[in-house]
């Protein structure tokens, strides 16, 4: 039995020393190396849309006209106070003449009242009706082209409020006018 051990070991050993390779070879992968270094790249994003600002301010003028002078241009800083634009103010120095008139008017018909009437005194207070029935169809006529054109939103509330105002003013001129 010692001699089957013996049998048996030398099988194995000569077994194990046998010259077909069994191992399987691993490949190995080629690796390229590089120096670490620090780049930049311009980063260009390209975008479709529309920009809207939380502080957009709406500016407008609390009288009637047309724009005479722009003195500041698009992004341009402005300052507290800054003349922004001008209008053009030949409509509201008639406006002021014809007030100005309406007050001497009225300062003649109050002196009148005191003294009492005359003819003059009469023709002057026919004058003054007229001055103003011509006053309220102006302004009742501007109101009608302001209605339209604010119903096509191609003016401002307060543009409109502005010639409302005008003509309820003018009606009231008239009126007085017509019971003296």
């Amino acid at each position: 039995m010692k001699r089957n051990v013996w049998i048996l070991c030398v099988i194995f050993m000569l077994s194990g020393c046998s010259s077909t390779n069994t191992q399987t070879k691993e490949s190995i992968p080629l690796v390229e190396s590089e120096v670490v270094r620090t780049e930049s790249y311009a980063i260009q994003l390209n975008y479709l849309g529309v920009v809207n600002s939380d502080n957009i301010k709406n500016y407008g003028f609390k009288s009637d006209g047309k724009l005479e002078n722009i003195f500041v241009k698009e992004g341009d800083q402005v300052k507290k106070g800054m003349l922004l634009a001008s209008l053009d103010d030949s409509d509201l120095k008639l406006t002021l003449d014809v007030v100005k008139g309406k007050v001497e008017v009225a300062e003649s018909q109050y002196n009148i009242t005191l003294k009492g009437a005359r003819k003059e005194d009469l023709n002057s207070i026919l004058s003054a009706y007229n001055l103003a029935k011509s006053t309220y169809e102006f302004n009742n006529d501007n109101h009608e082209k302001m209605k339209a054109l604010y119903d096509a939103e191609s003016i401002s509330k307060h543009e409109y409020d502005y010639s409302e105002l005008n003509l309820n003013i003018a009606k009231e001129q008239m009126n007085q006018a017509n019971q003296e």
